[in-house]
């Protein structure tokens, strides 16, 4: 079913079908950022960082009954409510480049989940061009997620950290 749009006081058609296989191409592939533009009309497309942090989780040592199960599970619920994403920020590549998390191959990370920084901390180096970029926090906070592998290719815009600010 096409779709009826107005463009510079003429109607043109936009084939539906046409733009779902685009979004769904977009969607199944690594690309952060898609732009499409076509007869005038202009499609931006742009997926987020869902970074995500691996806990241990503790071995149980003995059996446990039903009703300390359902009160460990409201207290759980309590715990686990999801930060307010309004105190988080996140960190975009400024750039097409290699994401490198540390100075040297050899060498410790930057930044690792949980660690403090302040603004102006050095997070990261994007390679672009065999030029060195160093990319800072713009906040002070805690490392909430590192959504890029070292080593990676990255995009213009896309999300490299989850920063939770700290309190003002």
């Amino acid at each position: 079913m096409p779709a009826y749009y107005l463009r510079n006081g003429k109607v043109d058609i936009m084939d539906t079908k046409k733009l779902q296989e685009l979004i769904e191409c977009v969607s199944n592939s690594n690309l952060t950022y898609f732009e499409f533009e076509e007869s005038g009309t202009k499609i931006v497309m742009k997926k987020e960082c869902e970074g995500f942090v691996i806990k241990e989780v503790p071995r149980l040592e003995k059996a446990i009954t039903l009703d300390k199960v359902e009160e460990k599970r409201e207290e759980s619920v309590e715990a686990t409510k999801p930060q307010d994403i309004r105190d988080e920020i996140v960190v975009k590549s400024p750039m097409v480049g290699t994401f490198y998390s540390a100075p040297s191959p050899d060498s410790e990370p930057f930044v690792k989940i949980g660690q403090r920084v302040k603004k102006g901390d050095i997070l990261c180096i994007i390679e672009a061009m065999k030029i060195m970029n160093e990319i800072e926090a713009e906040v002070d906070g805690v490392i909430a997620a590192v959504c890029v592998q070292n080593g990676q290719m990255v995009e213009y815009g896309q999300a490299l950290f989850r920063i939770q600010k700290d309190g003002e």
